[in-house]
């Protein structure tokens, strides 16, 4: 089977295999054809093991309906390829070492009717009124609070209205009571793989391993965590700090450092001849151009120094 079915864009799409690819396509456009045309090639070519690979989707029938059509495109009918929705995938990781966050690993998995039986029962235990709020905007409210990686401490921190300190109660205790029920929520499951990565640093290389993160695009660094942020505040002058009350637990500059292989920082200049020691990354609407962008640029420069 050769790529000759996909159109001229498609087969660049499929064969870029040195960095990211980013597709903006349309329903129906082909953006599945793709996506199993490039599994195919990485692993025809011989360019990766199927074991090297892991694709991620949203539903478990797109899972599904791509793992058949690599294995029609190999002729094969089996295949040792990672594939699955985001919710199956972490929680593949959480059945292997969720140990680390004080869960067994035959964690329950609660569904919106196990949440909100148990919302409700810590309705009724803090007395709490419909009126201010009911179980199921809670549950919403909740699950917010988790997609933003905030832990109960960080939304008790920033609770001023007798609302939001009653949604925060509910929180914590929300929380604990999972934990005395060994059971996890479906926001869970794709928020605690990175609190086991935090913790347990040999987890996330284990996974990099595995996917090939150690290819020449990765370098993962890490070491005690007082090292980490002397590097960063001393090292680099860029700022980083633990603080409960945000996101992830720690906040920090949105700034990038390019090191060259010898150890040094290399950088731009402004109109004066004075080092632009850092990119910024995040997007400014009167830039005329952006730090991720100039950074891109400037690390193609450098790799053409070796």
């Amino acid at each position: 089977m050769s790529l000759k079915a996909l159109n001229k864009t498609q087969k660049e799409a499929v064969e870029a295999v040195n960095g990211p690819v980013l597709i903006f396509a349309g329903a129906g456009s082909g953006k599945t054809r793709v996506l199993t045309h490039k599994l195919y090639h990485l692993v025809n070519e011989g360019l990766f093991k199927p074991e090297e690979i892991l694709a991620v989707t949203f539903t478990n029938k797109a899972a599904k309906e791509m793992k058949e059509r690599v294995l029609k495109l190999l002729k094969t009918s089996d295949l040792n390829l990672s594939m699955g929705t985001f919710h199956s995938i972490c929680a593949r990781v959480l059945r292997e070492d969720i140990d680390v966050l004080g869960f067994s690993k035959h964690f329950a998995i609660y569904d919106v009717k196990d949440q909100l039986d148990l919302i409700k029962v810590l309705f009724e235990s803090f007395e709490i009124s419909k009126n201010l709020i009911t179980p199921n905007q809670l549950r919403n409210q909740i699950s917010l609070f988790k997609n933003k990686m905030m832990e109960p401490k960080a939304v008790e921190s920033k609770a001023k209205t007798i609302l939001e300190k009653t949604v925060s109660k509910i929180y914590k205790e929300y929380q604990k009571n999972l934990k005395l029920n060994d059971a996890l929520d479906f926001d869970d499951l794709l928020t605690f793989p990175l609190e086991i990565f935090k913790k347990k640093p040999s987890v996330l290389k284990k996974y990099a391993e595995s996917y090939v993160g150690t290819e020449v695009s990765w370098n993962f660094l890490t070491g005690p965590k007082s090292s980490v942020y002397d590097l960063a505040n001393k090292g680099f002058n860029i700022f980083a700090e633990i603080n409960p009350a945000v996101a992830g637990g720690f906040e920090h500059q949105g700034y990038f450092a390019l090191i060259d292989k010898k150890g040094f920082i290399r950088s731009r200049q402004d109109d004066y001849g004075n080092p632009i020691v850092y990119y910024f990354g995040l997007d400014q609407e009167d830039a005329e151009e952006q730090g991720v962008d100039m950074l891109l640029e400037d690390i193609d420069l450098l790799l053409n120094e070796y």
